[in-house]
């Protein structure tokens, strides 16, 4: 199983625990932009694989209210390789299908408290929902 996807039966993403203080987020990152609740920033020097897909961006969303790491926003080619791949690599992690999808626009999601993922077209995104 890709490590990335480590955070489905436990609380993390890349090694990265959901809910992680933004402190922890200084030296080995870049910020990117902030959209009025969150931050986006970006690992210098990050593993751009998933699988034998490859992808072209990993970001981390930052809430900035509470200072804490809340998603990932992972982009790639739209390519039915690419979404095959991920797709797979998600079901394995997750260990069940898709909780709703739409097949002509290729959106897949899982709700799997806490964590919301969706997978569609170019993006991959994982939601971390506390509470």
């Amino acid at each position: 199983m890709d490590k990335i996807f480590s955070g489905f039966r436990r609380p993390r993403f890349r090694g990265i625990k959901w809910g992680t203080d933004i402190s922890y987020f200084i030296n080995d990152f870049q910020y990117i932009t902030y959209d009025g609740v969150t931050s986006l920033i970006q690992k210098k020097d990050e593993n751009l694989t998933l699988g034998s897909a490859e992808l072209d961006d990993i970001y981390y969303y930052i809430n900035v209210n509470s200072k804490k790491f809340v998603g990932v926003y992972l982009s790639f080619e739209r390519s039915e390789k690419n979404i095959k791949e991920i797709y797979n690599i998600i079901l394995k992690a997750i260990g069940q299908k898709e909780t709703s999808h739409s097949k002509n626009n290729k959106v897949y999601k899982w709700d799997i408290p806490p964590l919301l993922v969706t997978l569609m077209r170019n993006r991959l995104t994982i939601n971390y929902k506390k509470g």
